[in-house]
């Protein structure tokens, strides 16, 4: 099942969750009001916007989506509803989950800013119950950098990391996609990988999956590393060149799906007009499907957005394209655990 979060910036009032079957079939949908952004003046970054943050959670059972500031609400794929926690958040505090696959677990980072850009933001990432909010656990707490909960991998915090601590990346997608990823233990915060280290000027590419994220690594105009990194913290180079390979990688860790054409004969980059399909061992296998990849539903089913702004599903086993009724971005998927 496919989750979709229609969301655009400037903020509008409210955005819409969408659950979409394989045949792009919207089964349910929520509606929510957004987080509020007008007191917030933290200007620092340029753009005078706060860190962009995920307001929506997929378990192996549930979609929780945030409504408002702190309510967290569910849906399930039978229709039911109903509020499963609230948030420590208000209109200089943004907060961000993740629910564990159990639904017995949920990570929180809670982001304060000041009213204006002379102050100092402050975050802190903590675990607790999600009915009833006991065995309550701080994890992290820093004036300096934004994290944030992606998702579980084998009971252990995914957890999307911002450069530092302004706005680094404003817009609404960004927050399901972070450039670098921490994976901790859920219990005592102890770092365990360091997932597409933006130190060391690398970018990760796609939805997260059980498989790891793409990484794309630079050293120079000349030198460049295509990486399968896994939640591990093992890495898989991929064989590219120095326009690399740039795309989400398939749930098996097997395929990764690219618009990112070779290096031209006049030595540039670019992307294609349809999307490419490379395997760990660089093979490209090109497609006659335009647009551009999003994420990944299962290891044969890719969700991307057509030229035309619409999302779709692309077969990559039979060739079959299936057009979504529900618009916005691809944020996740249900079952929603990472391995």
């Amino acid at each position: 099942m496919i989750i979709t979060g229609l969301d655009t910036y400037p903020t509008p009032p409210n955005y819409t969750v969408s659950l979409v079957d394989m045949r792009g079939k919207t089964i349910r949908t929520a509606t929510a009001a957004n987080r509020s952004w007008s007191e917030i003046h933290f200007t620092d970054d340029g753009y005078g916007h706060p860190t962009s943050l995920p307001q929506v959670s997929a378990s192996n059972n549930r979609v929780y989506y945030l409504d408002g500031e702190s309510a967290v609400r569910f849906v399930t794929l039978d229709g039911s509803v109903g509020v499963a926690h609230t948030l420590p958040a208000g209109t200089l505090t943004h907060a961000a989950f993740a629910v564990s696959p159990d639904d017995q677990r949920i990570a929180v980072a809670v982001v304060d800013y000041p009213s204006v850009s002379t102050g100092t933001i402050h975050t802190r990432l903590y675990v607790e119950d999600l009915l009833g909010g006991g065995n309550h656990v701080d994890l992290f707490e820093s004036r300096s950098v934004v994290e944030w909960p992606i998702g579980w991998h084998a009971g252990q915090l995914v957890i999307g990391v911002a450069g530092g601590p302004y706005g680094q990346n404003p817009c609404d997608i960004c927050a399901y996609r972070a450039y670098e990823y921490h994976v901790a233990d859920a219990a005592t915060a102890k770092r365990l990988a360091t997932i597409c280290s933006g130190s060391a000027g690398a970018v990760s590419f796609g939805l997260p999956t059980p498989a790891g994220i793409e990484c794309e690594v630079h050293y120079g105009d000349s030198h460049h590393q295509s990486l399968l990194e896994s939640w591990d913290g093992s890495s898989r180079s991929i064989p590219s060149d120095v326009c690399g390979v740039g795309g989400p990688v398939s749930p098996d860790g097997r395929v990764i799906a690219t618009v990112f054409r070779p290096q031209q004969p006049d030595g540039g980059c670019g992307g294609g007009a349809s999307i490419t399909l490379i395997d760990l061992s660089g093979k490209r296998v090109s497609t006659d499907v335009g647009g551009t990849a999003e994420g990944w539903v299962d290891s044969r089913h890719l969700v991307f957005q057509t030229p035309q702004g619409t999302l779709a599903i692309f077969d990559t086993s039979s060739g079959a394209v299936s057009r979504m009724d529900a618009s916005g971005d691809m944020v996740g998927v249900l079952p929603g655990n990472l391995g």
